[in-house]
């Protein structure tokens, strides 16, 4: 199984699919395997994925058949690409704009973003202990690099900590978390707290090889059961919600393969309802993530942004507190107290702030204190 890299700012389509060339000793047409053809049943990763301008067209037709049509110069060809393409793209402005929709942040066409399975967002906020963690990652790389690598002396410098807070379930701006993401999270919180130490890449490997060629799940009633009603919920919401991936039937695609992925990690041949609750939490952050706003607020067709201007005006009642009193930092008690006095109408002051956090507007200091950003 093999693995490409390449970059999207000098790939072009038929150097990523395949093209048709002439034999340099005998001058008769041969074809000429790209990188997705190059890396069947193996990874293909793409860098800058936004910088490819019209040449992704060509790729419509390898994620959706795993296939390459050629049919030039008299050659006519079906090549395999069974293919898992990973790619990563930044937003055009530089940020990301939360106010406008996946396609408009990156300019990539929507029959190409329903295509892949999953699609998350990597926001840079601010933080004071993910950024300290950070800082002190990459001083230990360069001091382990001058000290001969001493990885013994290394501090850990990952630690479980969700990036932000948990997405409401539907668009009626209720305040409880999915029952799926909340499980999950707590799963991935008790290994991280177990202090195993990770396993061996060449034993992982070996896991992956042999599940790939021996693990080959069918799904149980409940696990189609619990998937097709995922599905027909995300159908549902997807009518009010503006900007995200539109729902199709590649979603309820998406997510058996997830599902029988999941089964045959565990190298199990029947695909059980803990798996489809773990595949149903993932696709609900994946496709939740593209259609919240700054806030934290599912974009809702024909109703008015009312969170937004509530938040703008605490934020600048809070920004001229600040510049009155000299001092950018804040208790929590001090900011319940401004939303008091200006009335605030928010339903929920603690995801309030939360919210400001996560949209980069104020920056937990810990303590219960936050400051200006």
């Amino acid at each position: 199984h093999h693995g490409v890299y390449v970059t999207g700012n000098i790939s072009s389509g038929a150097g990523l699919t395949a093209s048709v060339g002439k034999d340099a000793a005998t001058g008769e047409f041969c074809l000429e395997a790209g990188a997705v053809v190059m890396a069947d049943q193996g990874v293909c990763c793409i860098d800058e994925f936004d910088k490819m301008n019209t040449e992704y067209q060509s790729l419509l037709e390898v994620m959706e058949q795993q296939e390459v049509s050629v049919a030039k110069a008299g050659l006519v060809a079906n090549l395999p690409a069974r293919t898992t393409i990973v790619a990563a793209a930044n937003p055009v402005k530089g940020h990301y704009d939360s106010g406008v929709s996946l396609a408009d942040n990156i300019k990539l066409s929507p029959a190409l973003l329903s295509r892949f399975d999953l699609i998350f967002l990597m926001l840079d906020q601010p933080d004071v202990e993910v950024d300290g963690l950070l800082s002190e990652h990459v001083m230990q790389l360069h001091g382990g690099r001058l000290q001969g690598r001493n990885k013994e002396n290394r501090l850990p410098a990952i630690a479980y900590k969700p990036s932000q807070k948990l997405l409401q379930q539907s668009t009626q701006g209720g305040s409880t978390a999915t029952q799926e993401t909340a499980r999950l999270l707590d799963k991935i919180k008790s290994f991280a707290q177990r202090g195993v130490p990770p396993l061996p890449l060449a034993v992982i490997q070996k896991c992956v090889a042999y599940a790939r060629k021996y693990a080959r799940p069918t799904m149980s009633r409940e696990a189609t059961a619990v998937l097709k009603e995922c599905y027909l919920e995300l159908r549902n919401q997807n009518a009010n919600c503006v900007g995200g991936i539109a729902i199709t039937v590649r979603q309820l695609e998406s997510m058996v393969r997830l599902a029988e992925a999941r089964a045959r990690l565990d190298l199990r041949q029947v695909v059980t309802e803990a798996d489809a609750l773990d595949v149903v939490a993932i696709m609900k952050e994946s496709l939740y993530s593209t259609v919240i706003d700054e806030y934290g607020s599912i974009k809702v067709k024909g109703k008015k942004k009312g969170k937004h201007a509530e938040a703008r005006r605490f934020l600048t009642t809070l920004a001229k507190l600040a510049k009155s009193q000299g001092r950018k930092v804040f208790s929590v008690a001090e900011m319940y107290a401004l939303a008091d006095d200006i009335q605030l109408q928010v339903d929920d002051m603690q995801n309030f702030v939360e919210e400001l956090n996560y949209a980069g507007e104020l920056l937990k200091k810990g303590g219960g204190m936050y400051a200006l950003a």
